[in-house]
């Protein structure tokens, strides 16, 4: 009685072991011997699972087709048409994932199974940007499934399809209903975000201001949500031309939200506008603070660099000499900022009558830059350095 859970067990120690092929075989062969018994619906799943795993899509799409049409009621058929799905999609067959997902639904309307592949065909359609089937799919699966677990993401993607087809009316009032029935969802507060983001590329500034500060405020504890709402509102108005206002919520957003990356490219851009009005001292202090980020390497080699070249250019080679040092032996990775770097390193080795440490550097560019500008200047530095007695 035990015989074919043995079978079965022999061909997934196989499978664990990454020996699909053969545990293809072990399992055909439990079907061959008992094909009716208890684990033949488990097996043909495995089957369907190890050929997947060999890069054989249609073998196992149609040992799960198999498992369905031979016991349409099992537990596993669930798990093979949503399987099955789910492989369709990746292999880029959306037509035919939508064709398994009506078949099951068509004649297994009330299973779990069918309420999930009813969501699936509506995110099918909503990537490939069929936005008016998408809605359809949404609107059935919210009434169709009213106590299902996942109606807070329908709503949530209903109010997106609706944005997407320039239906802010609609898509307004699936945020409403989310709200409604889902207040402590965070897709409210994405949602909210949303709708303020649409607003403010459609050029409806004071709407888009007023959702951005509801999420603010209403979701102020939720950082990253909350600085990203800032930060997107400063940017709209600074392109309305209120600068003093733009510069304050940058300065909020990033002293507020310090550690998350809206927080340190608000800060960023306080530091470049600062600059832009020649506050030499407050754009400084800002880029100190990012120059010494563990979140962004990237940001914080721009800044190391721009606070170099601040005292480059008041002739302060031995305040800038450091800050290029630490570009060089820190953040080798970032190729651009790396490369200014070295060719502003060398001038300042230059300027401190350090030509031996010059030399080096503007060879290590010349080598790493042979071809673009870069190199070349290097290149020709370093003709010029070795001309010099």
């Amino acid at each position: 009685r035990l015989a074919d859970e043995a079978f079965y067990l022999v061909g997934w120690v196989h499978f664990e072991r990454g020996q699909f092929d053969v545990a293809v075989n072990d399992f055909r062969k439990l079907l061959d011997v008992y094909p009716s018994g208890d684990m033949a619906p488990k097996a043909m799943y495995a089957i369907g699972d190890a050929l997947y795993n060999m890069g054989d899509i249609d073998g196992s799409i149609e040992a799960y087709r198999a498992l369905l049409q031979r016991y349409p009621a099992h537990p596993f058929a669930e798990r093979a048409v949503l399987t099955m799905q789910e492989t369709l999609i990746a292999a880029s067959r959306t037509d035919d994932a939508i064709r398994v997902a009506d078949d099951y639904i068509a004649t297994n309307p009330n299973s779990s199974a069918a309420e999930e592949l009813v969501r699936q065909k509506a995110q099918i359609f909503y990537s490939g940007k069929n936005y008016s089937s998408a809605a359809s799919e949404l609107t059935a699966y919210l009434s169709r499934y009213p106590s299902a677990e996942k109606q807070d993401e329908a709503l949530y993607l209903l109010g997106k399809t609706y944005l997407n087809m320039n239906d802010a009316q609609q898509a307004t009032a699936a945020f409403h209903e989310l709200k409604k029935k889902f207040p402590s969802s965070t897709l409210h507060a994405q949602a909210t975000l949303d709708l303020a983001e649409y607003y403010d590329k459609s050029a409806n500034s004071s709407m888009a201001d007023s959702l951005y500060r509801i999420v603010q405020t209403t979701f102020a504890e939720d950082s990253a949500f909350a600085s990203r709402a800032g930060y997107s509102r400063a940017l709209m108005l600074r392109a309305r031309g209120d600068t003093s206002a733009a510069m304050n919520v940058f300065l909020a957003v990033a002293d507020r939200y310090a550690g998350f990356d809206y927080a340190e490219q608000a800060r960023y851009q306080l530091a470049m506008m600062y600059g832009k009005q020649r506050a030499v001292d407050s754009m400084k202090v800002h880029l100190s603070i990012l120059a010494g980020s563990q979140r962004s390497p990237a940001l914080a080699a721009e800044a190391l660099y721009r606070l170099a070249r601040v005292d480059m250019a008041a002739k302060d080679y031995m305040k800038a000499l450091p800050q290029y040092e630490k570009i060089r032996d820190s953040y080798a990775g970032f190729e651009d900022w790396y490369t200014l770097a070295l060719l502003d390193l060398g001038e300042c080795y230059e300027q401190i009558n350090n030509l031996a440490e010059a030399k080096r550097t503007y060879g290590v560019l010349a080598a790493l830059r042979p071809d673009d500008d870069y190199g070349k200047t290097a290149q020709a530095r370093l003709k010029r350095l070795e001309r010099r007695r």
